[in-house]
């Protein structure tokens, strides 16, 4: 994120939180955290259309993210010790005040009383609790003379708002243009904003317009909120790390899960040599089982050479403190061991470890677009839902039963996901999982996740149904209802579509 644009967020921010309560950290994912807030105004997010629960923030592609949003990414089950610790010391706190230093990008927000007195939002550190905030905080920022800009490549060392971004527009604008931008910016006047988007490259979130060749094909929204604008910058950047943190730990979990099936395997093969030794031992009991007659069974010795049934001479070693016959019914015993062995490995072969690839299918999340092979979230294991994937390649989920209805919209589905029920009648709750919040889904999807849900439905013998499509930030179960019924504040949709019974067989996964 942008210095200078981050001074006009950092003012608004510390603006609109005063007052805030804190209820929760999140940490999604390494290097992303969430604080789950409430008593933000309404007022102060005109843009929004409502208050927003949280503040979202880290680092994801390299770029520092820091913004407002009404949905959140999806949390590890279990939080991390340090999650825990700054819940046990932020809950319930308020800010009471902020104070911002812009230039480093952090922001520091007083606290009512309690362990320490400041959270500081820091893009290196994180979150990070203070008794007392570095001297020189929040200072002035100090800037050089516009002459110095063009002649000291490494002025940012000194000046650190002299951004690259910057650097670069001031290096192609007339002299007197950049003049004028950069006594703009040294004063603080708030213009628009300008998210910059190219198809290669990384985006930009910027206080001035890029000219020309600079920026002009890549310009993909401009503001006059710099809340809005840190949303629109931050929320694909964010959510898609949140996921690709996701998928990175599930190929850790599947390169360990190999090596513990090769080694599961070798155990497997000296197991069944050790049994197969076992089952030899028979022919040597039924060995001294056949000249039993002409020994003495009470005898003890070293070894015994005895023909066995075929008439070959056989020498079998004994254990002298043990008698003939002892030593006969252990090697009985011995052999039906191994039987009983080598059918107990043969049941391990026939059931084994899930493979790498298969492994990915159950740990793994949500599919980017155009990935119909794509691995399928291990949360769902044990639940009751059907899971399909659909032609583009998104995961859609289906309740088996109104319990399985009720888990998947309150507890296995994100606030971006997307929510699809017949209209005017009793169904099954269909979710369409999405990456980020900003993810297109293409037409056909969406109608294939509808056809999902009509072929769940009261409609299911009618060969056409409507059906609804909501985000499920906006589905809510409401006091008395039972398991699976909703409420559905804002309906983004109804989709009519042909039910084909073949759809549910061809986009099902195993």
């Amino acid at each position: 994120m942008e210095a200078n644009f981050y001074r006009f967020l950092c003012r608004r921010a510390g603006q609109v939180l005063a007052g805030a309560r804190i209820d929760k950290v999140f940490f999604p994912a390494p290097g992303l955290w969430t604080l789950s807030l409430s008593g933000l105004r309404r007022e102060d997010f005109p843009a929004f259309g409502k208050a927003p629960k949280y503040v979202l923030g880290g680092r994801a592609s390299g770029r520092f993210l820091f913004f407002f949003s009404e949905k959140k990414p999806e949390n590890p089950f279990t939080p991390d010790a340090v999650a825990m610790w700054l819940r046990k010391r932020l809950r319930g706190r308020r800010v009471v005040g902020a104070a911002c230093d812009w230039p480093s990008r952090r922001l520091a927000l007083s606290l009512s009383p309690g362990e320490f007195a400041f959270l500081l939002i820091d893009p290196l550190q994180g979150l990070k609790l203070l008794d007392a905030l570095p001297e020189g905080f929040g200072a002035k920022a100090v800037w050089p003379r516009f002459e110095d800009v063009a002649v000291s490549d490494d002025i940012w060392k000194q000046y650190p708002q002299m951004t690259p971004a910057l650097r670069r527009i001031l290096g192609a604008l007339a002299p007197a243009s950049g003049r004028r931008l950069f006594e703009r910016l040294s004063r603080g006047e708030q213009t628009d904003f300008f998210l910059y988007a190219p198809e290669k490259g990384t985006r930009e979130l910027l206080p001035f317009e890029l000219p020309g060749s600079l920026g002009a094909t890549a310009l993909a929204g401009t503001f006059d909120d710099p809340l809005q604008a840190a949303a629109a910058f931050g929320e694909p950047l964010l959510f898609a790390a949140s996921h690709a943190a996701e998928r990175k730990e599930a190929a850790a979990e599947d390169k360990a899960l190999t090596r513990r099936a090769k080694r599961r395997a070798g155990r497997l093969d000296e197991d069944e040599r050790r049994m197969r030794r076992f089952v030899e031992l028979g022919a040597l009991g039924q060995a001294i089982a056949a000249n039993l007659h002409a020994l003495d069974p009470r005898a003890k010795a070293a070894a015994l050479d005895l023909p066995d049934v075929g008439g070959q001479i056989l020498h079998i070693p004994l254990d002298p403190s043990r008698t003939i016959l002892e030593n006969m019914e252990g090697f009985f015993a011995k052999a039906a061991k191994g039987k009983r062995g080598l059918a107990h490995v043969e049941r391990l072969r026939r059931t084994p470890m899930p493979s790498a690839d298969l492994r990915r299918r159950l740990t793994q999340d949500v599919a980017p677009e155009g990935a119909p092979d794509a691995p399928v979230p291990k949360k769902y294991q044990g639940e009751a839902v059907n899971l399909y994937r659909t032609s583009d390649g998104f995961l859609v989920v289906r309740g088996k039963n109104a319990k399985a209805n009720d888990r998947l919209l309150t507890r296995l589905a994100g606030p971006h996901d997307l929510w699809f029920h017949v209209e005017g009648g009793p169904g099954a709750h269909v979710i369409l999982r999405r990456d980020h919040p900003g993810q297109e889904i293409p037409r056909k999807s969406l109608e294939e996740a509808a056809a999902l849900a009509g072929l769940s439905s009261c409609r299911s013998g009618s060969g056409r149904a409507d059906v609804i499509m909501a985000h499920v930030c906006d589905v809510r179960k409401f006091k008395g209802a039972a398991s699976g019924q909703v409420a559905v504040d804002k309906m983004e949709r109804t989709l009519r579509v042909t039910l084909d019974p073949e759809l549910e067989t061809r986009l099902k996964l195993a």
